[in-house]
């Protein structure tokens, strides 16, 4: 994404008149800042149980992440780029990714808090407010937070990249919620990822 931002001219050509519009300086921003807060909570939040990314994963992980970067960000960084008409659709876009993504952190900094440091494979079922009606909330505002970077933004490609995101975590969320309600089984009230449907 950000080599798009940087607008090369091996790519979008060398005449390039118009700047970067509101909507897209907003999302790109959106985008790197929600890539930079994944990194520092794998650095500073997450706590691994065993090899939670063996080599093939990082390979496919890589591969999928580049790939929607590089689908996304060609669009978005464009000079062709046609902004969403309605500004309140993209500052309402804007704010509730941020919320989701306050979200996801608090639901992450929750999890973390459960375990005693890297190694422990001790695992309590999760309770509390952001746990009432699902048991991977992490998972649902994740998706929540590409819907609205794909609303905001109006691109085809992002809404792949929110579709391909959800059908992944809906599969992790799944087997997450069968391990609570095998320790606990009033956990079965609770939806996997999505409140009252899935």
């Amino acid at each position: 994404m950000l080599g798009y931002a940087a607008r090369p001219s091996f790519i979008y050509g060398s005449n390039i008149t118009r700047g970067y519009g509101y909507t897209q300086k907003l999302f790109i921003s959106l985008f790197a800042a929600h890539f930079v807060k994944r990194e520092l909570e794998s650095l500073f939040v997450h706590k691994f149980s065993h090899a939670t990314m063996p080599r093939r994963n990082i390979i496919r992980n890589c591969v999928y992440y580049w790939s929607f970067a590089l689908f996304i960000g060609y669009v978005l960084c464009h000079p062709k780029y046609t902004e969403p008409s309605s500004r309140v659709l993209v500052n309402a876009s804007a704010a509730a990714m941020v919320v989701f993504e306050l979200l996801n952190f608090a639901v992450h900094k929750q999890l973390s808090g459960m375990r005693r440091g890297d190694g422990d494979t001790a695992r309590s079922v999760p309770n509390g407010v952001l746990f009432s009606l699902v048991s991977c909330p992490n998972y649902t505002f994740e998706v929540l937070s590409w819907v609205a970077f794909s609303l905001g933004t109006s691109l085809l490609s992002s809404w792949f990249f929110t579709l391909a995101g959800f059908v992944q975590m809906a599969e992790w969320a799944v087997k997450k919620h069968k391990g609570y309600v095998n320790s606990d089984p009033k956990v079965k009230r609770r939806k996997c990822m999505v409140p009252f449907l899935f």
